[in-house]
């Protein structure tokens, strides 16, 4: 007898974010500095301009590297003109958290979800946006706590990048991680 195409569905939860107070600040960097460069410049003041020049650069990355984040019920995702990159929930083995999260509230500071030799960096929830950003919190919170990690306050965790969680370059075109 064959099986109704209902029979037991696993629901699949997948919530996007973005970083849009990042690029906002991002933004910001290069007008204020880009303006302050080329009026070094156009005055002779190539020192100033010079960091200035590094400071706008500085934003320019940080505008690049923001994308958007995607977390669902087998790990997170985070996605930007420089890749993809994902860990799974089974993988983590230990949870640093920056300092600004609050005790555990896992709101407020960045967090760093290390893996065997491997090392994803999620943006501090607070800077991130769209519609589905609170369920996200909520959702990375019930998740954190279901690893049974108790999650490690490190000052230097805010400044950690990914390692080894690269899943495809932004060369290869990669597919939506909601298979689209």
């Amino acid at each position: 007898m064959p099986r109704p195409a209902h029979s037991e569905q696993r629901s699949h939860t997948s919530l996007e974010v973005g970083l849009h107070p990042y690029d906002v600040i991002g933004w910001v960097g290069i007008c204020v500095f880009g303006g302050l460069m080329a009026f070094s410049s156009a005055t002779a003041h190539y020192l100033p301009a010079l960091m200035f020049g590094a400071i706008t650069a500085l934003s320019v990355f940080l505008i690049s590297s923001c994308g958007r984040v995607i977390l669902d019920d087998e790990g997170v995702t985070h996605r930007n003109v420089f890749g993809v990159y994902r860990i799974a929930w089974a993988e983590c083995r230990k949870i640093e958290l920056a300092p600004g999260a609050d005790k555990f509230g896992i709101s407020k500071g960045s967090l760093v979800l290390h893996g065997e030799q491997k090392r994803f960096v999620l943006p501090s929830p607070v800077g991130w946006s769209g519609p589905h950003s609170i369920q996200a919190q909520a959702f990375l919170a019930k998740k954190v706590a279901e690893t049974g990690l108790t999650p490690v306050f490190i000052r230097i965790a805010m400044l950690k990048s990914h390692k080894n969680v690269r899943v495809s370059s932004v060369t290869s075109n990669p597919p939506r991680v909601d298979g689209r």
